[in-house]
């Protein structure tokens, strides 16, 4: 897996540590999204890679 792989899930790890264990927490719309495009371009870098061993 590429490295910026491992930074987007500590990204998205301490987020939402902060979002469950902090009561002030303030995840802002653009934090979100860029999760979720992080999230959605992991989940095709995975496909990739299992589609490459079978």
């Amino acid at each position: 897996m590429p490295k910026k792989t491992s930074n987007w899930e500590r990204d998205a790890f301490n987020l939402r540590q902060e979002a469950d264990y902090d009561f002030e927490a303030i995840i802002t719309e653009e934090e979100a999204q860029i999760l979720v495009e992080n999230a959605k371009e992991f989940y095709l870098i995975t496909k990739e890679y299992l589609a490459k061993l079978t």
